[in-house]
C-alpha cells in the first residue's frame, strides 16, 4: 500500500481483519503505543524497546496466552528477514528476533538483487506439534513467486527450511497467498499465475498432513479482476473470503463472497466490504 495521506483511524471492529497486513515503516515519525480504541494507519506502531515495529505482511497465531506475529522486515538495499514479535493484549508487542533470513548468494533465501522473501504464514500443526512457515520467494527464472515452507519444533526457534526448498505451486508460480486453517486441516489460499498472465487465477489447495507440501486445488477459479490478498475466515458455518484489488503498492477497496466449504465458493459473487465511515480504499491498507 502506498504512503499518501489517507484516513488517519481504522476502528478496532477492523481489527480482526486487518492484523495480517498491518507492518512498520520507517519513512514515518514514531508514536508510542498506548491505550485507545483505534489504531492509526500511516503511524510507526513501535515495540516494547521503542523500536519500530518491522512485519510486513505477516499474521498472527496464539500460542496459549500469548499472540505471535510474524512478518517480513522490508529496509531497502538489505537483505529481508522474517521477524517475529509476542504479546499477551495484541496492542504492547516484545521482539523476539528473525526466525527466517536471506542470508546465501544462490538458493531460495539468497540475498542478491531485489529477490523477494515475503508474505509469511505462522501456523502449528495440531498433529505433530510442529510450527510451520509458509513465504514466498523469487524464482530467479521467472521474477514470480514460488512457496518455502520452513519448520520449527519451538515458536521462537530459527525456522529450517524443507528438503523441497522453494517450488512452484501445482505447477506454476504465483502472486499473493495466504494459509487457513480449519481444526486439523490446512490450506493454501493462492493467487496462481498462467504463463505470462499475472495473478489470473484464485486457488485453494489443502495441503498435506505435515502442512509443509501442497495438494491439488480442491477450488479454482478465473481471477476476474485480479484481485490480490487473499484470506479465508470462517463464522458460524460459512466461510468467507476475502481480497483486495490489484493495483500493486497502492490501497485499494476490499471484497468478499461467501462459501459453505473449502470447494464451494460459486455460489454468490464478490461484494464490497460496507465501512462506517464509508472508505473507498479500505482506509487505506490491505486485507490480509
Amino acid at each position: 500500500m502506498n504512503v499518501r495521506a489517507r484516513a488517519t483511524h481504522l476502528t478496532t471492529t477492523l481489527t480482526a481483519a486487518v492484523a495480517l497486513a498491518l507492518g512498520g515503516t520507517v519513512t514515518l515519525p514514531a508514536h508510542a503505543a498506548g491505550p485507545s480504541s483505534v489504531i492509526a494507519n500511516d503511524t510507526v506502531w513501535t515495540d516494547t524497546d521503542g523500536n519500530p515495529i518491522l512485519a510486513q505482511g505477516g499474521n498472527v497465531l496464539k500460542v496459549g496466552a500469548t499472540y505471535y506475529w510474524v512478518g517480513t522486515k522490508l529496509v531497502s538495499g538489505r537483505p529481508k528477514q522474517v521477524n517475529l514479535y509476542s504479546s499477551t493484549d495484541l496492542e504492547n508487542w516484545t521482539f523476539r528476533g528473525p526466525v527466517l533470513s536471506q542470508s546465501g548468494t544462490e538458493g531460495p533465501l539468497a540475498a542478491t538483487g531485489n529477490l523477494w522473501l515475503g508474505r509469511p504464514q505462522l501456523i502449528r500443526n495440531p498433529a505433530t506439534g510442529t510450527f510451520v512457515l509458509v513465504v514466498e520467494v523469487t524464482d530467479p527464472a521467472t521474477k514470480r513467486n514460488h512457496v518455502l515452507f520452513a519448520t520449527s519444533p519451538t515458536v521462537d526457534g530459527a525456522y529450517k527450511p524443507t528438503d523441497d526448498g522453494a517450488t512452484p505451486v501445482n505447477g506454476t508460480t504465483m502472486g499473493d497467498h495466504s494459509v487457513f486453517v480449519d481444526g486439523s486441516d490446512a490450506y493454501l489460499v493462492y493467487v496462481g499465475d498462467q504463463g505470462g498472465d499475472i495473478n489470473s487465477t484464485l486457488n485453494v489447495a489443502p495441503l498435506d498432513t505435515n502442512w509443509t507440501k501442497v495438494k491439488p486445488a480442491v477450488w479454482s477459479e478465473r481471477n476476474t479482476g485480479h484481485k490480490e490478498a487473499p484470506g479465508i475466515v470462517k463464522a458460524g458455518a460459512t466461510y468467507y473470503m476475502f481480497a483486495s484489488g490489484m493495483d500493486w503498492w497502492n490501497a485499494t477497496p476490499t471484497s468478499y463472497r461467501t462459501g459453505k466449504d473449502m470447494s464451494s465458493w460459486g455460489q454468490d459473487s464478490w461484494k464490497s466490504v460496507a465501512t462506517r465511515p464509508a472508505s473507498d480504499n479500505s482506509y487505506g491498507t490491505q486485507f490480509e
